[in-house]
């Protein structure tokens, strides 16, 4: 069931004033938790920190071949979504924020984070937004345009099956008091930087924006798994880069205190 909502009402029917869409199906208007998807094969990919002329570009330049679905917002950004075909649902409900991570680092670069989940609200294609009275426009409608095609180029691509996707075994593995203690006996001088946090900040780029959560919290996450790992040689790389993304040298000193108040 497509399920439009104003925030506060449900409806099967894109009532006056609902505008908002609940990004998959959902089994039933009585929530919009994630727990009450009946689908999880769609993506939503916004960005804040974009100029509308350079989103529109992406669109008319690379995107189009990709989404299913793009709708301008009304103010400055527009709604990107790509699909999966129904015959990956239970690949997609079992590994959804995964992928989504993995499209946001291969196509999306800087999306919004917090859109990684599958009941995550998007604008109602065609719907008035209340709060300026612009239509929510349909840039692109191709409802058969899934992404099936690239799934066999996405995994090797990002190494997911070697690191994101691991088995139930292997993340138990990680986590166990056995490993992390031989771990930090060892010298790990320069391993740091295969552990997710410090890999994905090194290779992502994370300006540092007023307001934007995304690049202290990747960076306090690198810092603390270099500290844990005592990897001095990553946590150097870590915080030049973050010099460079005009991050002071007082604001990357609380980092680091904080980080080892943490451990």
């Amino acid at each position: 069931m497509i399920v439009y909502t104003d925030k506060v009402r449900t409806s099967d029917r894109c009532l006056p004033g609902y505008e908002f869409e609940v990004l998959n199906e959902l089994k039933d208007c009585s929530n919009r938790c994630d727990s009450n998807c009946l689908k999880h094969t769609r993506f939503l990919f916004e960005f804040d920190h974009m100029s509308l002329e350079d989103q529109m570009k992406l669109l008319r330049t690379r995107y189009d071949k990709l989404c299913v679905r793009a709708v301008f917002s009304g103010s400055k950004s527009i709604h990107f979504i790509i699909q999966f075909s129904d015959e990956h649902e239970a690949f997609c409900a079992k590994w959804y924020r995964k992928i989504w991570i993995a499209l946001e680092s291969w196509i999306f670069r800087g999306a919004d984070t917090q859109c990684k989940n599958p009941a995550r609200l998007t604008r109602a294609p065609d719907a008035i937004r209340m709060e300026n009275g612009l239509k929510q426009e349909v840039l692109l409608s191709k409802p058969d345009n899934f992404i099936d095609k690239y799934l066999n180029k996405l995994v090797p691509k990002l190494k997911l099956e070697a690191r994101g996707w691991q088995t139930d075994e292997a993340i138990q593995k990680m986590k166990s008091e056995q490993y992390t203690k031989s771990c930090e006996l060892k010298n790990h001088d320069g391993m740091c930087r295969d552990y997710k946090a410090v890999k994905r900040y090194l290779e992502t780029r994370f300006p540092k924006l007023k307001g934007n959560g995304v690049s202290s919290s990747w960076l306090f996450a690198a810092v603390c798994t270099c500290l844990k790992f005592r990897d001095q040689k990553s946590l150097d790389e870590v915080l030049n880069k973050a010099r460079l993304e005009h991050w002071t040298e007082h604001e990357l000193d609380r980092v680091v205190k904080n980080a080892s108040d943490r451990r």
